[in-house]
């Protein structure tokens, strides 16, 4: 069919079956059971295009070796392309878990990363040659069961890669993006953000006098969220650093008696200690 052509079909199995490969790692190196499932998102949504991501990183490499080359540095050129095949297993695994190019393409990462797995690097690189021996015996032979071992060994280096990956988790510190309580800080991120947005109003209100209607902002909002009272209690702690102690100190006093109402004495004991340091700040304040 002519080499254009055939080169089109292998780019074109490649990149959706990368895109697994990178799933497969991810997916285990969180510690889930089994395989993950294929799907067209994983296949063909942009987000997950990290075959491509590689695709790149890997081009730039060959051209960097290149350029040694080219410069008469073959010796330097050879060095570089050993560091990059010993660094591909590593910069596969940092790229599928954190998604970050950056730290999947830093030397001093990549290294840091290789150490804190130990002899687990070392199955990692003997999985790799593994399967390289047999991409190159599929590559040469061109026969339909050479490339389906070749497909199915890649597959399977993916999960053990992402297997070791999680049994020195703790070590690596590699915070999947994916991760549920990676997914769980952001929520709560944007939660603090959404609080302190209406805790900017409360306190523009407040610092113009109307101490009222700051504290009516404060607990609008409280009720927009599941939880109201804890909501109140995080804003208080917080209103309880401005410089303004009588719109906390307001607020703080009927807020303990409603968490007494509700049973949460031990909340309402730390709401009541800081009303009474802010008592005593405002108390010395008027003094001076």
């Amino acid at each position: 069919m002519g080499f254009p052509f055939g080169f089109l079909i292998v780019i074109a199995a490649a990149i959706p079956l990368l895109n697994y490969f990178f799933e497969i790692i991810e997916y285990r190196a969180l510690g889930k059971p089994g395989w993950p499932v294929l799907s067209v998102d994983t296949l063909l949504a942009f987000r997950n295009q990290l075959s491509l991501v590689f695709s790149g990183v890997a081009v730039a490499a060959a051209l960097v070796r290149a350029m040694f080359v080219a410069g008469g540095l073959g010796a330097l050129g050879d060095v570089f392309g050993m560091f990059v095949l010993f660094a591909v297993p590593v910069s596969v695994a940092v790229l599928a878990v954190t998604r970050e190019l950056s730290k999947s393409i830093n030397p001093v990462f990549l290294m840091r990363t290789v150490v804190r797995l130990e002899l687990g690097y070392l199955v990692i690189l003997l999985l790799s040659g593994l399967w390289w021996l047999i991409a190159r015996r599929a590559l040469s032979s061109g026969t339909f069961v050479w490339i389906v071992i070749a497909t199915l060994t890649l597959l399977m280096l993916g999960y053990g890669i992402g297997s070791i990956v999680f049994r020195y988790r703790r070590k690596l510190g590699l915070q999947s993006a994916h991760a549920p309580e990676a997914r769980v800080a952001a929520d709560q991120k944007r939660l603090d953000n959404q609080r302190d947005d209406a805790l900017a109003t409360a306190w523009s209100l407040a610092s113009r006098g109307n101490v009222n209607g700051a504290i009516r902002h404060v607990r609008d909002y409280a009720f927009q969220e599941p939880d109201a009272l804890s909501c109140e209690t995080w804003m208080f702690h917080r209103m309880a650093r401005w410089q303004l102690h009588a719109p906390a100190l307001r607020f703080g006093e009927e807020l303990a008696r409603r968490l007494i109402d509700a049973g949460y004495e031990h909340d309402a004991a730390k709401v009541e200690v800081v009303c009474d340091a802010l008592r005593r700040a405002a108390q010395h304040s008027d003094s001076d």
